[in-house]
């Protein structure tokens, strides 16, 4: 019997230990949630989730600082998200709100309003941490009394985190429209590249042969200048974290229409070269997993295994966690996230899935 106990108490250890060990190479996959405990108040939670089992548990709740409380519900809300692996700070640039950016501590769950609202900016789209940890760089609407610009376009600067100094706008971009929350940021070159549609410069300067079709853009985050503008055919909605060896690196896309065969479900995994903006596709998804809302909420894992991707049932009625393998597109998990609404203490049980990382916790 004292045996048995001793066996049951290694495979435990053995267990835990294996548990352990893939969650430091796949990093914890954890869902930024908002919610609202009555109808004119706002709360928040990290969820952490099983990507191969897809049940999940509350990390911890968090409170909003006092400017977003005053705004009740936070249902009209719709920040931009930045996931900083660095400090397991989150950023949350509330637009609707003139660009407040609150930062969110992973670890403790502290909330800290970094910048105020300010009249002439309306806060970033898309953002990335700049290398030397102070400063945040990113896209933002704008708009200039002259030139292409003076019926609105986009404009890349800096905010300097540790000075809470104010927005610096480097540059305009010839752009209407830009992707929010989707990019990849070459720290070694500091370079930023995204994607982009409605071209405002003329004739052959355009980078696309129609107005609403994608460039994918490198942009130098120290100066702002658009180092390049190249026409591409399909949607990057997440990238990986990190670049392969041969300069490309693995992305979350949709296009390809030939390929998936299927024009109503057509994502896919690829292998992106951002030098020369081309895509090779790896594989598309199966025709039966259908992602119901922001594909761009979404995460790859640290040793880039899985692929994860969710929505709140206040997004799309029914919420959904789906779990992929970006290998051969294989769906691991793909379920509704039952109960978390009830266990939340959300009114009516609803919550917005706001952001999806693989964390180094």
């Amino acid at each position: 019997l004292r045996m048995l106990r001793i066996c049951t108490v290694l495979a435990v250890l053995v267990s835990a230990a294996v548990v352990a060990s893939a969650a430091s190479t796949t990093g914890t996959l954890v869902m930024t949630v908002a919610y609202c405990p009555t109808a004119f108040t706002s709360g928040g939670a990290l969820i952490q989730v099983d990507p191969q089992a897809g049940s999940w548990k509350i990390l911890r709740k968090f409170q909003w600082p006092s400017q977003i409380n005053q705004q009740g519900c936070l249902a009209l809300d719709d920040p931009a998200m930045l996931y900083d692996p660095k400090t397991n700070n989150i950023y949350f640039d509330f637009t609707e709100l003139f660009g407040l950016l609150v930062e969110l501590n992973v670890q403790t769950g502290a909330t800290t309003v970094v910048q105020p609202h300010e009249a002439f900016f309306s806060g970033f789209v898309n953002m990335a941490v700049l290398q030397s940890n102070v400063a945040l760089a990113g896209l933002t609407p704008t708009v200039t009394q002259n030139g292409f610009c003076n019926d609105g376009c986009i404009g890349f600067g800096q905010f300097d985190i540790t000075s809470k100094s104010k927005y610096k706008r480097l540059s305009v971009l010839p752009f209407k429209a830009i992707m929010d929350d989707t990019h990849f940021f070459d720290s070694s070159k500091n370079v930023f590249y995204t994607q982009a549609s409605y071209d405002l410069r003329q004739g052959t300067a355009r980078c696309a042969p129609a107005q609403a079709d994608e460039c994918l853009l490198a942009i130098d985050a120290t100066t702002g200048k658009l180092l390049t503008s190249t026409f591409t055919n399909w949607t990057v909605y997440d990238y990986a974290p990190t670049l392969n060896s041969d300069g490309t690196l693995l992305g979350f896309l949709e296009g390809f229409d030939e390929v998936c065969n299927d024009p109503f479900n057509n994502f896919l995994f690829a292998r992106v070269n951002l030098a020369t903006a081309t895509a090779t596709p790896i594989a598309c998804i199966s025709n039966s997993t259908v992602i119901d809302e922001g594909p761009w909420v979404s995460s790859f894992s640290l040793d880039q295994t899985w692929f994860a991707t969710a929505s709140g049932d206040a997004e799309a009625g029914a919420a959904q966690l789906v779990v992929l393998n970006p290998a051969n597109g294989a769906t691991v998990v793909n379920n509704q996230l039952p109960g978390l609404g009830k266990a939340l203490g959300a009114f009516k049980g609803l919550f917005w899935v706001w952001d999806v990382q693989f964390m180094n916790l």
